[in-house]
């Protein structure tokens, strides 16, 4: 587990961990302020713990040989990271207000004040 990888030295440093496992090619970077609070944390983690980490890839995952779709990670049945549901959250209030929207034009176009 560090706080810095070599090729994204811009990001917040005390708000990204990045984890290397053996069984795994790439670097996993997670985003901690993007976790449920459990009891323990990622960075009580040390070398040499056993996990399991389930996460998903993309495309882009194989080209910057970088995974930021962690999703959980578990040591003896004990979860250290979980996701929250932000990402599903924005975009639930996105598709409300893009609805909303759409409503709001057909009901100002129906009353004349948007015209064709």
């Amino acid at each position: 587990m560090a706080l810095e990888y070599d090729r994204h030295p811009h990001n917040n440093h005390g708000k990204y961990r990045y984890l290397k496992i053996d069984t795994y090619p790439y670097v996993f970077e997670i985003y901690e302020p993007n976790s449920i609070q459990t009891e323990h944390t990622i960075d009580d983690l040390k070398v040499g713990d056993k996990i399991d980490i389930y996460y998903y890839e993309i495309a882009d995952t194989h080209e910057i040989e970088l995974n930021r779709f962690t999703q959980f990670i578990d040591s003896n049945g004990l979860p250290y990271f979980i996701r929250n549901g932000f990402m599903k959250n924005a975009g639930y209030v996105v598709s409300v207000l893009g609805v909303g929207l759409a409503i709001l034009g057909l009901i100002l176009k129906k009353k004349g004040i948007i015209k064709n």
